[in-house]
Parts: structure tokens; C-alpha cells; sequence
């Protein structure tokens, strides 16, 4: 039975409160495109640019409409 290749979580930095990119691929996406990708069960992780820690699930979690409010 052949071992089954571990995937590597893409890597996406967020730069500011609303610029998200994907290093891995090198180009922008969107939250949507995030959250498209984890309900599908692509592993990913959001590193933030200044604090350099993992904002993956707070980024996920947040009220579309209200996604800016909870970057200030």
C-alpha cells in the first residue's frame, strides 16, 4: 500500500487589514477565496505581515460584511 503524501497547508500572508497573499501561488485572493478553499478542506495558514502570527481562524471566523471592523 503506497503512504499517502502529506499536502503542505498553503501559505498566505495578510499585509494591512484587507491585503491577502497567497506565497505559495504568488498572487492576491480574497477572504472568500480562503474560506472557499478551507470548506473544501484545502489546509491553509494566514500569517499576519506585522505581528508575524497565525490569524487563520480568527480571519475565517469573522462576519463577512463586518471583516474591516475587526482589523482596526
Amino acid at each position: 500500500m503506497p503512504a499517502q503524501r502529506e499536502v503542505q497547508p498553503l501559505l498566505v500572508r495578510r499585509y494591512g487589514r484587507d491585503r491577502l497573499y497567497n506565497v505559495t501561488r504568488q498572487h492576491y485572493v480574497t477572504v472568500q477565496e480562503l474560506r472557499g478553499w478551507a470548506q473544501k478542506g484545502r489546509p491553509l495558514v494566514v500569517i499576519d505581515d506585522e505581528t508575524n502570527t497565525d490569524v487563520t481562524q480568527v480571519l475565517l471566523a469573522a462576519d463577512p460584511p463586518r471583516l474591516g471592523a475587526v482589523f482596526h
